[in-house]
């Protein structure tokens, strides 16, 4: 079972690295084909996945938040002291 799970987790890993490099290559296409400087591509290209990166952090935390509260287990306190 331990080996499976591995191995999944491995393919996960090796398939996010996949899509980021696919992810900045399309960044960089196309801003570069928007505005015919390969480094606003290449600023583009480094900049959007990381503000999209902070933005998804942020999200995450006002789904935990939503959560909480939607399954009403506001007051227990370990559960809030996690989310903050």
């Amino acid at each position: 079972m331990f080996g499976i799970a591995r191995i999944e987790s491995k393919m996960i890993c090796k398939k996010t690295v996949s899509f980021s490099i696919l992810h900045l290559g399309v960044v960089f296409l196309v801003i570069w084909l928007l505005t015919g400087s390969p480094f606003i591509g290449g600023a583009a290209a480094i900049v959007e996945p990381a503000l999209s990166s902070l933005v998804y952090f942020f999200h995450e935390k006002v789904w935990q938040r939503f959560s909480a509260k939607s399954m009403n287990i506001k007051n227990d306190h370990d559960f809030q002291k996690n989310l903050q």
